[in-house]
């Protein structure tokens, strides 16, 4: 069932046709990273993938922002062959326009990328914040535009449970033939 999410671009509302799963782990990325800003000053990038009533949480430390975005890429689209959706969320900065000012103004952003399986693009979603006094303010989440799509959508889909049961079949005939 699709859903909107209630997200705003450029100081407007504005409704992004998303399935409810999909906008709930959006948010739940969004908090979790929120969170760990509170409490750990930081957070290392994440990405959650949705596998039926599963989410696979997954966390990609690195020396650089490509290495990072390479390893969360590659997890994602093997991934691809069994989930629907997924988000990967890291820290990051935008180009923002000061209102008071009218001058670009760089901001630190969570930014979310969020898909579900079958789509052209990935959604960017971003909440600007900054740390005032030791707490953070959180801006309220803001569509970016699309992002690359991490999911490969040239496969079929496969049945999960098959192939649980040809792995399961493949490791016990490997064991039998160490044996």
């Amino acid at each position: 069932m699709n859903d909107e999410a209630e997200i705003s671009q450029d100081g407007q509302q504005v409704s992004l046709e998303m399935p409810e799963v999909l906008e709930k782990v959006l948010f739940y990325s969004i908090e979790e990273a929120q969170n760990a800003l509170k409490e750990k000053d930081g957070f290392e990038p994440f990405s959650i993938v949705v596998e039926k009533d599963n989410m696979i949480i997954e966390k990609y430390p690195g020396d650089t922002p490509e290495q990072i975005r390479n390893n969360a890429y590659m997890q994602i689209k093997t991934a691809s062959a069994f989930a629907n959706y997924y988000t990967f969320c890291y820290d990051g900065y935008l180009d923002t326009e000061d209102p008071e000012t009218g001058k670009n103004k760089v901001m630190d952003a969570i930014i979310v990328e969020c898909a579900e399986k079958g789509m052209k693009n990935s959604h960017a979603i971003c909440v600007l914040y900054e740390k005032i006094n030791e707490k953070y303010k959180f801006e309220e989440a803001a569509y970016v535009g699309p992002a690359e799509m991490f999911f490969d959508n040239t496969k079929e889909e496969v049945d999960v449970d098959e192939f649980k049961k040809y792995q399961e079949k493949f490791l016990n005939e490997s064991k039998e033939n160490k044996d």
